[in-house]
Parts: structure tokens; sequence; C-alpha cells
């Protein structure tokens, strides 16, 4: 049996300017690893970080042999390193996790767990017991979380946590252009019909280091809501008579076109929307790589 099947779990990880969180959260993390049965690796991705990330992490791998760490060329977004790290990972169940050390690593079993005991492709984690700032991030992400719920129809409190299961064979073929990490529950439910259940995952403080996510993320949610939205019902209704209703009143009203030629327009408006939502869909470029643990290039293990 070669290395590829006998790994079990793969632990992906994006990191952006988390150099004091290193080393703590990969201690906690292995700590966590070496309480369970199955063959593990870990998957960190730097996404490209000014400060001393990377060469923090490179000084754990040899101390950690489960751990690989991927460099990205240029700074290209926590979608885009979780991406990265699914496509190289290896085990049959990928894990996601957050760089900032809020997410205990020992939640894993819980998710684990009920992977096992449902049988389900996608579990999510859900922060009930959220440990940040109100205004600052919590009131955000229950807008941003109620949104998602309500245009794509996906019975999920959190979609914003980033501690989830999830199977490989469903996490390879998701569809995720740049800031679509938060709708991996929806698009794993209504474009593959995969099984979604969320579980309640413990959440700490941030102890070190910044913030990087606030009220900013809100508007790309509303974004991509309509995109994703059209992939399921009732979102797709919603979107579309939306969509209709919209453009008729501004033709009818206030261009004062035809009624029918308004509702004509309209319609090709819709579908118009149709067609720039699947290019965004497929809008998935390949992230630059410049290191890889893997590899050892010696070219490339700067030090800011």
């Amino acid at each position: 049996m070669n290395n590829i099947q006998e790994i079990e779990l793969s632990v992906v990880i994006a990191m952006f300017n988390e150099e004091e969180n290193v080393g703590p959260l990969l201690l906690e993390l292995s700590r966590a690893l070496d309480t369970l049965d199955s063959k593990a690796e870990i998957i960190v991705i730097d996404d490209a970080s000014a400060d001393s990330t990377r060469a923090k992490l490179i000084d754990l791998c040899p101390t950690e042999p489960r751990l690989r760490v991927i460099g990205l060329k240029r700074n290209e977004g926590q979608t885009s390193a979780i991406r990265t790290g699914i496509q190289q990972a290896q085990g049959r169940i990928i894990i996601t996790l957050d760089g900032d050390g809020q997410n205990p690593p020992d939640q894993m079993v819980k998710l684990l767990d009920e992977m096992k005991r449902s049988e389900a492709d996608l579990v999510v984690g859900w922060r009930k017991k959220r440990e940040d700032r109100f205004f600052a991030k919590r009131l955000p992400s229950l807008l941003a979380n109620a949104i998602i719920r309500i245009v794509t129809g996906t019975p999920v409190h959190d979609t914003g946590c980033t501690l989830k299961a999830i199977k490989s064979s469903l996490a390879q073929k998701l569809p995720l252009p740049s800031g679509m990490h938060r709708f991996i529950p929806a698009l794993s439910r209504n474009l593959f019909l995969a099984k979604v259940v969320e579980v309640e995952v413990d959440h700490r403080p941030r102890l070190r280091g910044r913030s990087k996510y606030g009220w900013s993320r809100l508007f790309p949610v509303i974004r991509d809501v309509a995109m994703v939205g059209r992939l399921s019902f009732p979102g797709n209704v919603i979107t579309r008579l939306t969509e209709i209703l919209v453009t008729f009143s501004v033709c009818r009203f206030l261009l004062m076109l035809d009624p029918w030629l308004s509702v004509v327009v309209g319609i090709l408006m819709s579908v118009t929307m149709d067609v720039i939502c699947l290019r965004r869909l497929k809008q998935q470029k390949q992230s630059a790589i410049d290191f890889d643990s893997a590899t050892r290039p010696v070219e490339r293990a700067d030090r800011p």
C-alpha cells in the first residue's frame, strides 16, 4: 500500500501574518492528532505573509514529520489558500482549521465522530458561544449567515466557521473562486446533493496577532450570495423574480417602454446574470506556489 492510501486525515490551515500563532497552534494540533488512531498530515498554506510566519513554519518541519509547508508567491486570500491545500491533500477526509488559534484543534474529534455517526459528507462547526467582539465580528457574521441561509436554503448557522470536516472526494470537486470558502456548505448541498450537518464546537478569543476580518467581509457575501442562490431553491426563485421585477420597473416606469418589451428585457437581464455567475464560478485560477517543504527547494526559504 502506498503513502497516499495510508493517509486518512489531512488538516489544511491557511495562514497570513500569524507568526505569533505558528508555534502554539502547531504544538496543540500535534498533540490532538497524537490522540487519533488515523494516520494524518498537516498542510499549512502561507499566503505570502509579510512577517516570519513561513520561516517559523519551516523551522518546525524537522520536529513534526506530518507537517508540509506550502508558500504562495502572492497574497491571494483565504479561499485560494484553502483551495491550494485541498488540492494537495492526500487524506480521505480533510479538516480545515483557522490559523489564528481560535478554533481549538481538539474539536476535530467532534466533527469526525459526527461524520461517522451521521454518514455525512460535510460537517460544519457551529461557534454557538463565539468569543469575539459583538459589533466588530459577531454582528457582521450573524448578518452574513442569515443572508446565506435565506437565499441558499442551507440550514447551517455558521457557514463562516473554518473548522469543517469534508470528504476529499467532495472537496476536490467544489468550485472555489476567490471569497467562496464561506459558501462551501451551500455549494456542497446544492451542487452535489451532499449530506451537510453541523455540530457545536468550542471557540476562544484571539490571544495573539490581529484579526483580518470584520464588516468588510459582509459586502463580498452580498455580492456572491446571488450567484450561489441561483443554484438553489428558494434562492433561485427569489433572485430571478427580483431581477425581472427590478428590470421591468426600470424599463416600464423610468424608460416608458412597452410592458411586454419590459418583461423581455427583464428576462434577458436574468439570463445575462446567469452567464456572469457561471463565468465567476469558473474563475478558479491555479495559485502560484514558490515554496513546498515536500520538495525542499534550496533557493527559497526566505526570512523577512
